[in-house]
């Protein structure tokens, strides 16, 4: 297999690198991701902007990881 031609580099970290992030899903039009956390909490972002635009079930008596978003 050939070395790849393809360049990546880091642009942005979105939230907060000490909460667990379980898994992610853009919107249809790639503005938004959705973040499921190890706290139980989905973060929504805004990927121009780089800042939080929703956060859901943000106070969970029991937190349990949210680990699928769709």
């Amino acid at each position: 297999m050939k070395n790849s031609e393809v360049k990546i580099q880091h642009r942005q970290t979105l939230g907060d690198v000490n909460t667990p992030t379980f898994c992610v899903h853009f919107d249809y039009n790639d503005k938004y991701i959705a973040a499921g956390c190890g706290d139980g909490s989905i973060r929504i972002y805004n990927v121009f902007s780089s800042k939080q635009s929703y956060i859901l079930n943000a106070d969970m008596e029991v937190p349990m990881p949210t680990t699928n978003v769709r």
